[in-house]
């Protein structure tokens, strides 16, 4: 038998409730997209990737699929740290519940366990990932 214990909300990185009026739980889904974390690549990576193809080498980024996350103190400098994480979208008529746990980072550190400074940094760029995620839901139309 599978007995899981629920999960806190302490033991969320982030976790918010959109409001999206007259869109139904599967236009959600749809104008959301993957439930994967996507960055830009930079213009240095790109030309980094554009020099390895000439040179015959093949390389994948091994930053896709991870969101970018600010770990430093607040008046410090910008120190960035790649993170995956999971991330859980329960859509219903006209709103969703968007979750985002078990952020680890390249090195292998978890975010619920770094600094205080570190998680308040690095959710603030979570809210700027959800966020964006809420415009693209908003202005999804699917008359078309």
């Amino acid at each position: 038998m599978f007995y899981c214990l629920p999960l806190e909300a302490k033991d969320f990185d982030f976790q918010k409730v959109y409001e999206v009026p007259e869109k139904s739980a599967k236009d959600i889904e749809v104008a959301f997209g993957e439930l994967k974390f996507n960055i830009e690549e930079s213009k240095l990576n790109k030309f980094s990737a554009a020099l390895d193809l000439i040179v015959g080498e093949n390389t994948k980024s091994k930053n896709t699929g991870k969101i970018v996350c600010d770990i430093s103190p607040k008046l410090l400098p910008r120190v960035n740290e790649n993170f995956d994480g999971d991330i859980i979208l329960e859509a219903k008529e006209g709103r969703y519940r968007l979750t985002i746990t078990n952020m680890v980072s390249e090195s292998g550190f978890a975010l619920s366990k770094m600094a205080k400074h570190a998680q308040k940094a690095c959710k603030k760029d979570l809210e700027k990932w959800a966020n964006s995620k809420f415009e693209q839901v908003k202005s999804f139309d699917s008359d078309w």
